[in-house]
């Protein structure tokens, strides 16, 4: 069964290519500095949503971007860059099945793996 994980790993990471070339053009971004901060819903989420209640969260420091980038303008700048994101080398419906493909994978490996526990 290990051994199956591990081909699944392997034949993930090669369906999914990873890219150096992209720059982070620091201008664009802010930084977030880590530390602890309070996530979740008040009461009245919890009542209506059935939530579970507020919650201390650590993140460490990581940067996001100042504006919102549309999927265009993500496709876009993946092309430039040649990411070869699964989206644009198989378009949007084509990367939808395969994302729920591979999800339907990962549901069968847990479950079995929690069978076998």
């Amino acid at each position: 069964m290990r051994r199956q994980v591990i081909k699944f790993i392997i034949l993930f990471i090669i369906i999914t290519p990873i890219s150096l070339k992209a720059s982070t053009d620091f201008d664009k971004m802010v930084k977030i500095e880590k530390g602890f901060f309070q996530a979740g819903c008040d009461k009245n989420e919890i009542v209506q949503h059935n939530r579970v209640g507020v919650k201390t969260v650590f993140l460490d420091t990581y940067w996001i971007d100042k504006y919102e980038v549309t999927n265009l303008e993500y496709e876009k700048f993946d092309k430039e860059q040649e990411l070869h994101s699964i989206p644009v080398l198989l378009g949007k419906k084509n990367a939808l099945i395969l994302s729920k493909v591979l999800h339907f994978i990962a549901i069968l490996i847990l479950s079995h793996i929690g069978k076998t526990a």
